[in-house]
């Protein structure tokens, strides 16, 4: 019998696959020499699995037109994981005040990129 000489599809696809692989692996290989070490212990934090996080907006100006509290005290409610077709049992709900002496009611658009644990909170939806 007269074979192709390009071989069947399955051959083919798994030859196409090596050589992707091959190629893959190589592009993952560092261009320099390993660190050293000292260098390593210097920079625990961008070793791992998981890279640093990237904030895309930290040099960004970013504005809102509506914060929660910023015509007075506003009630908010955290959104929070449920059984779905079940009400919440707990809602997390608290209060917001724009102008309160207590940084931890104030949630400003500036708390989105302070790197800090504090959030922005848009008004409720029932206050528009």
């Amino acid at each position: 019998t007269v074979r192709d000489k390009r071989g069947s599809p399955g051959a083919r696809l798994l030859s196409l696959t090596v050589a992707l692989s091959w190629c893959g692996s190589l592009l993952g290989q560092p261009r320099w020499p390993q660190q050293r070490p000292q260098q390593q212990q210097a920079a625990p934090q961008q070793r791992g699995l998981f890279p640093a996080v990237l904030n895309l907006a930290s040099n960004a100006l970013i504005t809102t037109n509506a914060t929660c509290g910023k015509r007075g005290p506003e009630m908010y409610c955290k959104l929070v994981e449920h059984v779905p077709g079940q009400p919440a049992r707990n809602p997390q709900c608290r209060t917001c005040d724009q102008h309160s002496r207590n940084p931890n009611l104030r949630h400003p658009i500036s708390n989105a990129i302070d790197g800090k644990n504090t959030w922005w909170q848009s008004p409720s939806i029932q206050n528009g």
